[in-house]
């Protein structure tokens, strides 16, 4: 929800079961074909609904639940797909409890903590299918002039594996600083060199970052994150964390963007 419609979640419940069907802003709208490529049953956190109240056109089923049936779904609606058209593929296999890594094919050593080695042979397996579609990509112009986006919607180590693996970090000399992080990585034909942030930034950001870049300055909703291409708006956020949740909560429990599309005033 965070990625697609720039509010916060609700603090008890969950919105997408209790509010599935409020209207949303969303970045789908911007354009004409758009696609959620969903590994998991449809009716999984009311996809059937969401998918249609972000904006989304269609929602597409991979074969399996797994990676690589998300990818290749992903690969084969980018070459049938209209432009300009939007894509989002869900991957599932980085989630615990990380069973594409039970093999251990990266071969770690057995003091290694088990949860640990299948987590980070998961993400390396997960790493190796997002390799397929980047392959695809430096061969694809219209690929290549598209805006790619890898992140992540939650972290997901407690603090029992975070020790284990800070404690295993350790022992075999590998930098880990002991936090929890989500990736992300945005690529745009339009940046003109490689830029990489390493201050604190929030999954509220992502919003306020692609509207610039898909021409959608002036939305109406510009969500409570900040342009994190913009150095100046980092260090001076106009919302907190606490009143973005606030006003966000409000937001969904009221349907308020239903309000404001139902009037005529701006």
């Amino acid at each position: 929800m965070i990625l697609n419609t720039g509010l916060l979640p609700i603090s008890t419940g969950v919105a997408c079961i209790s509010y599935g069907s409020n209207a949303y802003p969303n970045i789908a709208s911007f354009y004409e074909h758009s696609a959620i490529i969903n590994p998991c049953q449809n009716n999984v956190w009311n996809q059937n609904q969401v998918t249609r109240s972000y904006g989304y056109m269609q929602q597409i089923r991979a074969k399996t639940e797994t990676d690589t049936a998300s990818i290749a779904t992903l690969i084969r609606y980018t070459d049938t797909a209209t432009v300009p058209f939007l894509a989002h593929a869900i991957t599932i296999d980085t989630h615990l409890p990380f069973r594409k890594g039970e093999n251990n094919k990266l071969g770690l050593s057995e003091k290694t903590p088990k949860i640990l080695s299948n987590y980070i042979n998961g993400f390396a397996y997960t790493d190796s299918i997002l390799g397929i579609f980047l392959d695809k990509f430096k061969q694809d112009s219209v690929l290549q002039n598209s805006i790619i986006l890898i992140t992540g919607d939650h972290t997901i180590l407690n603090n029992e594996n975070l020790t284990s693996l800070r404690n295993y970090a350790k022992e075999n000399e590998l930098e880990f600083d002991g936090q929890n992080y989500v990736p992300l990585i945005i690529y745009s034909p339009d940046f003109k060199k490689s830029t990489f942030i390493d201050e604190v930034t929030y999954q509220m950001d992502i919003f306020p970052t692609i509207l610039p870049l898909i021409n959608g300055e002036d939305y109406f909703f510009k969500g409570f994150g900040v342009n994190l291409l913009d150095s100046a708006a980092r260090h001076s956020r106009y919302y907190s964390e606490n009143t973005a949740y606030t006003i966000s909560e409000k937001i969904i429990r009221n349907d308020y963007i239903s309000q404001i599309n139902g009037s005529d005033d701006d």
